[in-house]
This record gives C-alpha cells, sequence and structure tokens, in this order.
C-alpha cells in the first residue's frame, strides 16, 4: 500500500493541491469521497417517504402499495368481527347460566321444572293467545326428554374426560292435574 503525504490527510488540503498537481494521495482521498457520499445517498435515501423515494428513483412504490392493501384488509376484518359480535357471548360467570354448559344442583333443577310446570299449567291467565294442543283447549301432559351421553368419565387430577359420544333420549310423560296442586318433580325424575 502506498503511503499519502501528510498534507492530503485533510479533505482541504488534498483538494488544493489536486487541483494543482495530479498526485496518488489526491486519488486515494477522492475515492474516499465517493464512498462517503455513495453511503450518505444511501442513508438519505433509506430515510426518505415513498413519495420522495418515487421522485428521485422515478419506480412506483410497491411496499407502500402492500403495506395500503395490508392496513384495507385488517381494518376490513375489525368491520366484520365488530359488525357480527354477539353480546351475549359476554358472560359474567362461566359457565354461563343458560346453555349448553350450564351446571345446577338437583334442588335448583327440581325447582326449575317445577316452576316450569307451573307457568304451563297457568297458560289461560297469560298475557297473549296462546293455547293448549288439545281441540278443546284442555291442558296436555308436560313430556320432560332428557338427552344424555351414554358413558362418561371425568378425570378431576388432569381436567381430562372420556365419554361414550351415543347420546340417550330420554322422554317423561309427567301427568299432574292443577287441581291436585303443584308438582313435585323429584317424583317423577329418578
Amino acid at each position: 500500500m502506498e503511503e499519502t503525504s501528510p498534507e492530503c490527510e485533510s479533505v482541504e488540503n488534498c483538494d488544493e493541491r489536486c487541483g494543482i498537481a495530479h498526485q496518488r494521495c489526491c486519488q486515494n482521498s477522492t475515492k474516499r469521497l465517493l464512498t462517503e457520499e455513495k453511503m450518505r445517498r444511501k442513508l438519505q435515501f433509506f430515510f426518505m417517504n415513498p413519495i420522495e423515494k418515487w421522485q428521485a428513483k422515478k419506480r412506483f412504490p410497491y411496499k407502500f402499495c402492500v403495506q395500503v392493501i395490508k392496513i384495507i384488509l385488517v381494518t376490513m376484518q375489525l368491520c366484520l368481527f365488530a359488525y357480527r359480535w354477539d353480546t351475549t357471548m359476554e358472560i359474567n360467570a362461566y359457565p354461563p347460566g343458560a346453555g349448553p354448559l350450564a351446571i345446577y344442583q338437583m334442588k335448583e333443577f327440581y325447582s326449575t321444572l317445577d316452576y316450569a310446570y307451573e307457568g304451563y299449567a297457568n297458560l289461560n291467565k297469560a298475557i297473549g293467545s296462546y293455547s293448549y294442543a288439545n281441540e278443546d283447549n284442555t291442558m296436555t301432559d308436560m313430556v320432560l326428554c332428557l338427552y344424555q351421553y351414554k358413558k362418561g368419565i371425568i378425570f378431576g387430577f388432569n381436567e381430562s374426560y372420556v365419554f361414550n359420544n351415543e347420546i340417550i333420549e330420554t322422554c317423561l310423560n309427567i301427568t299432574q292435574k292443577p287441581e291436585t296442586g303443584l308438582l313435585n318433580s323429584k317424583e317423577y325424575v329418578v
């Protein structure tokens, strides 16, 4: 590697000397200036916004367009999700008090059946035009149908379960006349 003279080490000295005599030290420093200028331009281009890049290079900003398309698609997804959101999915307790995951105590289950039967027996006092299925509008027997898995085992220690997915349907015909008093559903459901 060739050594440069000390007066060519600074940029100002080199520019003055290059104008007077073409020496090798000035050529080396000119190469350094060119690489610095290239780096400066690259950094300047890196920090430009897409419109400035388009004006500088006259190339269509594809990456910018892809980002805009992504923003539009994500916004559409959020809008569709918000449009289809159902407020009944917001529950305070899990499992919900109504629905397929509801868990009741036996006493609550029987009182719910008794309450349903009482409302069914007093259908003629209801607001609205309700009637029984018989032609003479007399009360028909209430039918309770239970759907249960054939067999199920729950392991509490690791919260796993094994069940036979065959569903057994059991229907009970509750024959109780309102004149005889309130229903005691514990007698029918065993």
